[in-house]
């Protein structure tokens, strides 16, 4: 059975546990459920470059807030909800360095069992997200081992062990952070 093509972003992984904090986001630029983020110079979060593999992420949106942080929906995961570019609002980010993600790889990667341990670059192969559902298009990327092997923001822990998942096109990895920064105690608020 093949693989499906359903990219999510980064889904995080028994998220009961993760930490998370508030930032307020760069109105610059939409972003969504699942996205990797860093901190700007003032501040504030921005979308992770999938170019731009050498700065440290902050960690990765699971939802939003408005202003005054009133909630802005019912499960973080499930709200189809993600920040226009017009709008004021915080992220609502998990920034722990342990936590795992499940996260699809893009058609063409060549990942395989070997891959384990290795670092990875993420990307935006079918675009930003879906603004429908809310969720990221952000996958794994890296159709060398060269770029697969390279310095990236995530390691590959395993590969998501699911009847419907195999290696190749579009398969579900679990990932962890391997280049993240430590949130500022003066501009995240943790919740």
């Amino acid at each position: 059975m093949a693989n499906s093509n359903t990219p999510k972003g980064f889904v995080p992984l028994y998220n009961a546990n993760c930490r998370t904090t508030l930032y307020r986001c760069d109105t610059s630029e939409n972003i969504f459920i699942g996205d990797p983020v860093v901190l700007t110079t003032n501040g504030n979060i921005t979308v992770q470059s999938d170019t731009a593999n050498s700065v440290y992420m902050i960690g990765v949106i699971l939802g939003f807030t408005d202003t005054d942080r009133a909630g802005m929906g019912a499960a973080l995961e499930d709200y189809p909800y993600y920040k226009k570019t017009t709008e004021n609002i915080y992220g609502i980010v998990c920034d722990d360095v342990n936590q795992l993600y499940l996260v699809q790889c893009h058609t063409g990667v060549n990942l395989s069992l070997t891959n384990v341990g290795n670092t990875i670059m993420h990307g935006y192969m079918q675009g930003s997200g879906n603004t429908t559902t809310g969720r990221s298009y952000a996958e794994l990327i890296g159709a060398t081992t060269a770029v697969i092997a390279a310095s990236g923001l995530f390691r590959i822990v395993d590969i998501l062990d699911a009847v419907d998942n195999t290696t190749g096109n579009w398969a579900k990895w679990i990932v962890k952070p391997n280049m993240i920064q430590s949130p500022p105690t003066a501009v995240g608020q943790n919740i």
